[in-house]
């Protein structure tokens, strides 16, 4: 039996036709649509692990997928986000989406942990990743792990967690808008979840990410020197980051 396998899911956030446009430059659907089903495929290929690819507004990529070998991998589910009014942006469809699944899904319900996913981006580095996530489970049963983007803000496009982990995100996150995000959320998660015997741990390695981003419609870079720079950067400002953790817990013990 494939151990990390049955423990941890992908999944995949999806939204084809955007009904949110705010901080969102790409928005044509034949593109997202595309960037998905490519994204779909690379995981298949470079991973074990099952995948539920969630989408927001209606439209299905199953069909893209009958003839696969690996479809019993794979999981389909999609609904329609009506539009909030007013717009609070797509990170608040994002968390929608992840509730959605967390309560939905099949493969989810069986599992113990997820790894969340920007549909359309692949995560180069993902077995090592996932691998390394692993380790801290068996080490710690109750984790959440991400890289941190800046003080303040966690990096929102791919994090791993145990599933005890999503109600403290989802408390939080009822208030994410335009200007307070998911990133923003995803830090402020994790002193609610500290609170309550959780462990947060950095990710072991910056993501390496193949993809466009969504906000400013520019592709991620990947190259070597850009990839070593990004590894440099992380291990620099690791520790720096954990301070700020342990010192925003000890003021608010303190209060």
């Amino acid at each position: 039996m494939d151990i990390i396998k049955n423990n941890i899911v992908i999944l995949m956030t999806g939204t084809i036709n955007p009904n949110s446009f705010a901080t969102l430059a790409l928005k044509d659907p034949d593109t997202r649509r595309a960037q998905y089903i490519e994204a779909i495929k690379f995981y298949l290929e470079k991973t074990s692990l099952n995948i539920d690819f969630t989408e927001n507004s209606g439209t299905s990529i199953e069909s893209e997928f009958e003839h696969d070998d690996n479809k019993d991998r794979l999981e389909f589910l999609t609904y329609k986000s009506e539009p909030s009014i007013p717009d609070r942006g797509k990170g608040a469809k994002e968390l929608e989406i992840i509730s959605y699944s967390i309560f939905h899904s099949k493969f989810i319900s069986k599992s113990d942990a997820i790894v969340k996913i920007t549909g359309r981006l692949k995560i180069l580095n993902i077995i090592d990743l996932n691998s390394n996530f692993f380790a801290l489970t068996k080490r710690y049963k109750k984790v959440y792990s991400c890289n941190i983007y800046k003080v303040t803000k966690m990096d929102a496009r791919c994090f791993f967690f145990t599933k005890d982990f999503f109600p403290y995100l989802e408390q939080v996150g009822r208030a994410i808008n335009l200007k307070y995000s998911i990133e923003m959320a995803l830090w402020d998660s994790v002193f609610e979840y500290l609170k309550f015997n959780g462990t947060y741990k950095q990710l072991k390695r910056p993501l390496r990410i193949e993809g466009v981003n969504a906000g400013f419609g520019t592709s991620y870079e990947d190259s070597f020197i850009s990839a070593t720079a990004k590894r440099v950067r992380h291990f620099v400002k690791a520790p720096y980051y954990y301070r700020k953790i342990s010192h925003k817990i000890k003021l608010e013990h303190k209060g």
